[in-house]
């Protein structure tokens, strides 16, 4: 899913002239975090639209989706995915945010076999955790780029995933609650 959907926004903006904060997100079934984009005015450049990204809805299996409970923070988003500006160390520039997929509430498993395919440490055979604060969603009206600037950055307290472009980590917020993280755009 992360690879087309970096291809989708890569061929929007080589073809079709779209910079990131232009494309709409937007996915109910999906992705009840992003909302419509009023500045895209066409289906060209919506990314799950054929005409589009042509990005196809894609659900996470239910047997890799945490339980509701775990992720008590919000509940109901397991396996949904999420489009963010945030910084990971070593990915880009340390204090610019990158575009990245956020594929929330995994089941333990599937989260230990992200890292392990990527060589991440899962340390004492759990993911590592790791927390940022300040990220900005890609969702609603966009008329220019959001803020690129960013302190801190994911990766500084977990080595491990430290310059990798796909990982998982537990979220500091919710002990239990997992996320994986697919860097869309570097910056």
């Amino acid at each position: 899913m992360g690879f087309q959907m970096r291809t989708a926004i890569q061929r929007m903006g080589v073809i079709d002239g779209y910079q990131p904060w232009q494309i709409d997100y937007s996915n109910v079934s999906a992705s009840s975090f992003s909302t419509a984009n009023g500045s895209c005015t066409s289906s060209k450049c919506k990314l799950y639209a054929p005409d589009g990204g042509g990005v196809p809805d894609s659900f996470l299996a239910k047997k890799h989706r945490a339980d509701a409970s775990v992720c008590a923070t919000a509940p109901t988003y397991a396996g949904q995915h999420d489009f963010r500006n945030m910084s990971i160390k070593s990915v880009g520039i340390d204090n610019q945010r990158d575009l990245v997929l956020v594929i929330l509430g995994v089941t333990l498993e599937l989260c230990k076999e992200v890292n392990n395919v990527f060589g991440i440490p899962n340390p004492s055979g759990a993911p590592p955790v790791d927390a940022t604060t300040g990220t900005v969603r890609y969702s609603g009206t966009l008329t220019q780029e959001v803020s690129l600037t960013q302190s801190p950055v994911l990766g500084e307290t977990a080595n491990g995933i430290s310059g990798k472009q796909m990982f998982c980590a537990e979220t500091a917020a919710a002990s239990g609650c997992y996320h994986v993280y697919y860097t869309l755009i570097e910056r």
